[in-house]
């Protein structure tokens, strides 16, 4: 259940910066947009869905959910995606996971690089799916191939820490996490982090696991925020600085994190 919304809190970043393009369409192009969605247009029908998706006096869940079902029944992949992601939040459709999980899989079967990191994520704890960190790892890598800096990091960590069905892979994991660290995953650069701390798949560092913490709290990642607090309390590949200690460890408390917490 945590992992579901995890994924729709990632989903509402993905859709609010599709959504706020639509947002600037002025009246006259509502209109025209409107009448090539009635006329079939997939795009036109997946932009309206858009813009009735859109804070403000025009939105409209429902009428967004009826769209976006109009170009996904055509094969347009990215309505296939919102769809799936409203029906996993609920939002102008009943919550349904399953119809979620059905769509996701329909775009991914067509390249769409998020839904198959998305099914990736579920395979790994058997969230919704069957458990299975062998698909996971799988998927994690058919889109961490192609670019997406989230499979990415994602296969980095499996790769790193290994699971059931995956051995780990330290080697395998640094050059994931590398990838993803080049591309600003935050994930993948806390990942390179623990690398270069631990001297697991690469040459210890500690200097350059500081530097890898750094980037990955900077865009508010929890663990990395920890972590950094920690080296800057212990003086570990970093001079002692309990005023910057202090500042990380808060960060990451106010985030929920208990042991960063204990550290104050």
């Amino acid at each position: 259940m945590r992992k579901a919304l995890l994924l729709i809190a990632l989903f509402a970043v993905t859709f609010a910066e599709e959504a706020a393009v639509a947002a600037s369409f002025s009246t006259k192009q509502v209109s025209e947009l409107s009448s090539k969605a009635q006329k079939g247009d997939v795009q036109a029908q997946h932009e309206l869905a858009l813009l009735y998706c859109q804070e403000g006096a025009r939105q409209n869940y429902k009428l967004a959910a009826d769209w976006f079902k109009r170009a996904a029944d055509k094969g347009f992949t990215e309505s296939m995606y919102c769809l799936a992601n409203l029906y996993m939040s609920g939002l102008g459709v009943k919550l349904n996971r399953v119809e979620a999980i059905k769509w996701y899989r329909k775009a991914a079967s067509k390249g769409h690089l998020e839904c198959k990191n998305i099914l990736g994520m579920m395979y790994e704890v058997g969230d919704e799916v069957s458990y299975d960190t062998e698909e996971a790892a799988r998927l994690f890598e058919e889109a961490a191939s192609q670019g997406h800096a989230g499979a990415q990091g994602n296969l980095a960590r499996i790769l790193f820490y290994g699971a059931e069905e995956v051995e780990p892979d330290p080697q395998a994991a640094y050059y994931w996490a590398t990838q993803a660290s080049e591309n600003g995953d935050p994930q993948g650069q806390f990942m390179l982090g623990i690398m270069y701390q631990s001297g697991r798949g690469v040459e210890q560092d500690k200097a350059a696991a500081v530097s890898c913490f750094y980037e990955a709290a900077s865009q508010g990642y929890t663990e990395a925020q920890y972590r950094l607090g920690l080296a800057y309390k212990n003086g570990d590949g970093v001079n002692r600085d309990l005023d910057a200690a202090k500042y990380w460890l808060e960060l990451a408390a106010e985030q929920g994190h208990s042991e960063a917490a204990s550290e104050l």
